[in-house]
């Protein structure tokens, strides 16, 4: 849907206003097909100008990591069964260092096909914490802890972005990457933990927010896009008195969009292919769905 919302905005701009427009080369028949399908990224070494919505660019990387999965979880299962909760732990925090690695050695944290490690080793260190938590019995004390935990490594990651960014580590422009470090510990923090952090993210609001934060990752730049070019159409600025209320109804703009997209169009889809996976003949009963089988347990 993005796809065809960001073609229908280029050929807008093609025809209303005196804007001039963006380079087009990257749209064309090839370009389409691949993001239509999701490969898009496949055959690029960076991400700039790969996908006509720009973040599908991530999609696209994901849908390569989905595909390698029925590997992945393989050998994942196989290594859950003979290796403590503490090892896997261990292994998912080794499996999330090769970004980290090529950024100190490279000096840069977005370099030719950086984008191919990061996928596959941060979803194969998912993967092993997943399966680490599984295996996870912990006391109601312990959880807390968890709880604690997870808040405290938000707090000392902003905290070395800010530091890095006044004390960058000598030769490496983005320092702050190495903050990647920490995705792991908080990942498993928050899965395990109970209060605070993790209460307030089990909230209703926070609950929704999460699920309509795809499409508002989908559609933001969308609206930044139109954004810029109302901008230089109408020569508008976000100085002044009005520029708050510009940048307010832009967030409101994107979030509405973002729940609009999630209602009308994911969320029916994802029950759509559901129906479709559960084919069956008309005397076979129908299985039960993650949902119902989550109550009946």
């Amino acid at each position: 849907v993005t796809l065809h919302l960001a073609a229908l905005w280029v050929i807008f701009t093609l025809h209303v206003g005196h804007v001039p427009v963006e380079d087009l080369s990257p749209y064309n028949a090839v370009s389409y097909v691949r993001q239509l399908f999701g490969v898009q990224l496949w055959f690029q070494p960076f991400f700039d100008g790969s996908s006509w919505d720009g973040p599908a660019w991530s999609i696209s990387a994901e849908w390569l990591a989905y595909l390698s999965f029925g590997l992945i979880v393989l050998v994942v299962f196989r290594m859950a069964h003979v290796t403590r909760a503490r090892s896997l732990m261990l292994l998912a925090l080794v499996a999330s260092l090769p970004p980290v690695l090529l950024l100190l050695t490279s000096g840069h944290f977005y370099t030719p096909w950086s984008w191919l490690p990061r996928i596959l080793m941060q979803f194969t260190a998912g993967a092993l914490a997943c399966a680490a938590v599984r295996k996870l019995t912990l006391s109601d004390r312990a959880r807390v802890a968890a709880g604690v935990a997870a808040l405290a490594l938000i707090g000392v990651m902003v905290g070395m972005l800010y530091f890095l960014d006044a004390h960058p580590i000598a030769g490496v422009i983005d320092s702050g990457g190495v903050v990647d470090l920490l995705f792991t510990p908080l990942i498993i923090a928050l899965a395990v933990g109970v209060g605070t952090l993790p209460r307030l993210l089990a909230t209703r609001v926070m609950v929704v927010g999460g699920q309509i934060s795809f499409c508002l990752y989908m559609v933001h730049e969308l609206v930044h896009t139109a954004w810029t070019w109302t901008a230089k159409q109408f020569e508008l600025t976000l100085t002044g008195s009005n520029g708050w209320l510009i940048v307010v109804g832009l967030l409101v703009l994107c979030v509405m969009a973002a729940a609009l997209l999630y209602y009308v169009v994911e969320e029916p889809a994802r029950k759509w292919m559901r129906r479709m996976a559960d084919v069956r003949t008309d005397d076979e009963p129908a299985a039960p769905t993650a949902e119902v089988a989550e109550l009946e347990s």
